[in-house]
């Protein structure tokens, strides 16, 4: 059940039946906000979140594979630099 923050509404909410809370619950669910129901803004707001969760794991994934890449290629930059200035 939800808590308010006044005990005044929570005296009232207990009060309710159940059965009319759940009514409440229903007609809140299917209130629509420009055309859309507020199940079907969760449910995006849900799949976006997922999304860019998705997005920043891929990115982590990418900073480390480029650092490991860089770390790999250090030891034959030095050589490279040692080699040219061995020849100035």
């Amino acid at each position: 059940m939800t808590q308010w923050s006044n005990s005044v509404y929570n005296d009232i909410i207990i009060q309710l039946s159940q059965s009319f809370v759940d009514y409440l619950k229903h007609k809140i669910q299917n209130t629509e906000i420009r055309g859309k129901k507020l199940k079907d803004l969760r449910r995006g707001y849900k799949n976006c979140w997922k999304r860019e969760k998705g997005y920043a794991t891929e990115i982590k994934k990418v900073q480390v594979e480029c650092t490991s890449k860089t770390m790999s290629l250090e030891p034959q930059l030095k050589e490279m630099h040692k080699t040219l200035e061995q020849r100035d």
